[in-house]
């Protein structure tokens, strides 16, 4: 049934304590889990099917010899073969994004002791790596637009010269909420490699969205670059990639997750809120002519983490939690939700990055984890055939003692309202 936020924190919160003392629970056979183990542990993140489905690229963070981040881009095939990094600088490679046509992976990097992070493409068929930016503010969440020319990213607005020289001097001191930096849309001309700022609306971009003609962006973003402004001001745009025209179709959003275009280009699917302190979303509609949203599964129990159309037909792929579940789900208009496969067994919201869907919208690629181990990458058909493990990070653990698991779920004495945790 649903939670709210507060809920789940709560959860997780005890989940966390119970881990720790479960770790005095040892047999024989296994040994204790030690901080080393923690730190030896190889994180996955952020898998990136291929338009064909056929690899997916994913990021590998763990704790290097000079006790620094290190994170760097690995693929591997569909089929659990060919598993190979890709990138091996001492630094941070993340965000892997396939082009259109499969040959170039871009993904961002601050490497050559780079202050902020730019973008980078890794040539598929020649190895060959090429720094494609250099702006005077790090780079994230860009996406390929649909015809493979042109990249849009989010990039906060620079420091001046006169703030970078305090800085450096250690003189870091800030007023709160003053002086805010807003995030934009900028674009990229892969060609040419030239860059423009798209938008210059005094809002920050959380989320944006490719139509698939490549001529519109759909954009989520609030006047306050801040926590409170993505929660609570968050309004949903169409952005003309010309001339830069913003048109507001919507001003109550959730802006946690990005909007996505009906493959006609005509509907937006994006997550509103419901209720006064927006502790739940839903999946909404609507037109890019404008007009009312239509509010989708408002009295569904579960709860619907992330959505996006599907590629080929008129029905939304979503991440939905049922208990402590996740499942990929199909939700038809008719607000019809059909639970395809179960991927992640979790009390943490399964947001954007832990998922992505083929050009054809037969494969996905997950992330998943168990009660005993933490995330792999997993693939399956959307119709939850084929669903197979690729990676094996965490075979490491399998000698280490883990707590005995139990899910529970009690109701709640006031309205009888069910939540369910995990107890180790």
């Amino acid at each position: 049934m649903h939670r709210t936020k507060r809920e789940a924190v709560v959860l997780f919160g005890l989940l966390a304590f119970l881990f720790l003392i479960s770790s005095f629970l040892v047999s024989e056979e296994k040994r204790l889990l030690t901080p080393e183990d923690v730190l030896h542990l190889q994180r996955i993140s952020d898998p990136q099917i291929s338009p064909r489905g056929d690899q997916v690229a994913f990021v590998v963070n763990q704790f290097g010899d000079d006790k620094k981040t290190d994170a760097n881009i690995w693929i591997v095939s569909e089929d659990g073969s060919g598993l190979e990094q890709l990138t091996r600088d001492p630094g941070v490679d993340t965000s892997p994004r396939w082009s259109p046509d499969d040959q170039v992976l871009a993904f961002l990097s601050r490497r050559d002791n780079q202050r902020n992070a730019q973008i980078y493409f890794y040539f598929i068929k020649t190895d060959k790596l090429e720094k494609t930016t250099d702006e005077k503010s790090s780079i994230r969440n860009f996406k390929w637009s649909p015809d493979g020319q042109k990249i849009a990213f989010l990039m906060t607005k620079p420091l001046t010269e006169e703030e970078t020289e305090r800085q450096k001097k250690g003189d870091d001191a800030f007023t709160v909420d003053e002086d805010l930096r807003q995030t934009h849309l900028w674009m990229m001309d892969v060609k040419s490699r030239k860059t423009r700022l798209l938008t210059e609306q005094n809002a920050t971009v959380w989320h944006f969205n490719w139509s698939p003609d490549s001529r519109k962006i759909a954009v989520l973003a609030s006047p306050q670059p801040t926590a409170e402004g993505m929660e609570y001001q968050s309004h949903l745009s169409l952005i003309d990639v010309a001339s830069g025209e913003e048109n507001i179709l919507v001003t109550k959003t959730n802006a946690q997750a990005s909007p996505s275009f009906s493959p006609d280009g005509k509907w937006i699917v994006f997550m509103g809120p419901v209720g006064q302190f927006k502790e739940r979303g839903i999946p909404k509609i609507i037109s890019t002519d404008g007009g009312a949203p239509i509010d989708l599964l408002e009295d569904y129990e579960g709860n619907v983490w992330d959505v996006i159309w599907h590629p080929r037909k008129d029905e939304i792929i979503a991440a939905v939690a049922v208990g402590t579940r996740h499942h990929l789900a199909l939700i038809s208009r008719g607000e019809d939700v059909r639970l395809l496969f179960e991927m992640n067994h979790s009390i943490i919201p399964y947001w954007n990055s832990t998922w992505t869907v083929s050009a054809e919208g037969d494969q996905v690629a997950f992330l998943s984890e168990t009660t005993t181990s933490p995330p792999d990458i997993w693939v399956s058909k959307t119709d939850g055939t084929g669903k197979r493990r690729l990676t094996y990070f965490s075979d490491e653990l399998e000698k280490i003692q883990m707590g005995k698991v139990e899910e529970v779920v009690w109701a709640n004495p006031k309205d009888g309202a069910l939540v369910s945790g995990i107890v180790v």
